[in-house]
Parts: C-alpha cells; structure tokens; sequence
C-alpha cells in the first residue's frame, strides 16, 4: 500500500504524510500534532507544512487563513511553529513548481 499522499498549506506540493510536519488548531492556538490522545478529543482543524515552507514569507497568511486566526494571532502562532520545524527536522524540501 502507497504511503498516505498530504498538501502543504504554503507551497500546495505534495508529499508523502511521513515527510511533513502536521499541526492541529485547538481554542485558536496552534500545536504540532501528535497522537488524538493528546487532546483527548478529535481533531478538529490541522494542516500539514514542508520543511521549505517554515521560512516562507506566506507562511503567516496561510496559518491564519486555515486555522481562521486573526492577523496578529497568527504572528505569535508562527514562532511556534518555526520553533517546532527547527527542533524537529523532516528532510524534505519545497516542491518545485
């Protein structure tokens, strides 16, 4: 069986599940998914990120536009986010296109 095929919310290039960093949106913050025993709840919003794509200039809009966060909270969610892909490395790189 092929591995599970996922769109980064930036570059929208697709990659293999495994080769991205997947993060979930509960009451308006954002963290990195684990396991839907972290929440104790199902997911409700998540989306996937390439690692070419954490330093993106458009990371902040697409971050507030799926998670539905105001501007400036998806300035603050950002640093989390880059904080996170920094200390966890994937190896994939940014689809070309």
């Amino acid at each position: 069986m092929a591995n599970p095929q996922r769109m980064c919310i930036v570059c929208r290039g697709r990659f293999e599940q495994e080769h991205l960093y997947r993060f979930v949106v509960k009451e308006g913050e954002v963290f990195p998914f684990k396991n839907l025993e972290t929440f104790h709840v199902s997911v409700g919003r998540s989306f996937y990120l390439c690692s070419g794509c954490i330093v993106s200039g458009h990371l902040e809009k697409r971050v507030a536009h799926v998670a539905k966060l105001s501007k400036e909270r998806a300035k603050s969610e950002r640093e989390k986010i880059v904080k996170y892909c920094n200390a966890n490395t994937k190896g994939v790189e940014k689809a070309d296109g």
